[in-house]
């Protein structure tokens, strides 16, 4: 995967642009040669102090922290990591994949704890973006922040669209997506991380041009 030049610089001048960023932050400050290695810190509006790095080996513990305080329902909504004593290897093989860029992959961490992961798949062939926030973190347009930042970071690196896929039932997150400017495609099968299963999600996709 490519690098660009002054990729830092650019997605400050992209995220600063956005009316909701511009609203809910303040002193924001981004540093970083690449998506892979970047650090966010700013003043978000009724949270105080908020941190976003690229994810790495370091934060397996975090990760498994953050993951395991989920409640049931956000943790079935994002069911990335298996619930059982595979987990941290779960977790280990994920961390490497953006070690190896093949995936980029990001921490939110007020203070010394981890509240939010999102993260991109499948950057070589249809990149697929993901996220989940701890639930007492949640409606401070924080999900909102993190698609802008995977978003914007995909316009950077040159691609033209990304994707998603939501649960039937998370009709929440369905409404939100397509405020954001994603179309729905139709049903496809997730796969159930550590199990021989699938479940039936809608797909949806935007061109990174519609973003608002």
């Amino acid at each position: 995967m490519k690098t660009v030049k002054d990729f830092d610089k650019k997605l400050k001048d992209l995220l600063t642009e956005n009316p909701v960023v511009k609203q809910k932050a303040s002193q924001l400050h981004i540093e970083g040669a690449d998506p892979w290695n970047l650090y966010l810190h700013t003043a978000w509006e009724n949270l105080g102090n908020l941190s976003i790095e690229s994810a790495s080996i370091h934060d397996l513990w975090a990760i498994k922290e953050w993951y395991e305080g989920l409640t049931f329902r956000s943790r079935h909504f994002i069911s990335i990591f298996p619930m059982d004593y595979r987990i941290e290897k779960y977790i280990a093989m994920h961390l490497k994949k953006s070690w190896q860029r093949k995936i980029l992959a990001y921490n939110a961490w007020v203070n010394e704890t981890v509240i939010g992961h999102f993260f991109v798949e499948d950057l070589e062939k249809k990149p697929i973006i993901a996220l989940g926030l701890a639930d007492p973190y949640q409606k401070n347009k924080l999900g909102y922040l993190f698609i802008a930042m995977m978003i914007n970071t995909l316009r950077i690196l040159g691609f033209k669209c990304t994707y998603l896929t939501t649960m039937h039932e998370n009709k929440t997150a369905f409404q939100f997506y397509k405020k954001l400017g994603f179309t729905l495609l139709g049903d496809t099968k997730v796969p159930v991380a550590g199990f021989d299963y699938h479940t039936d999600e809608y797909e949806m996709r935007i061109d990174l041009d519609k973003f608002q």
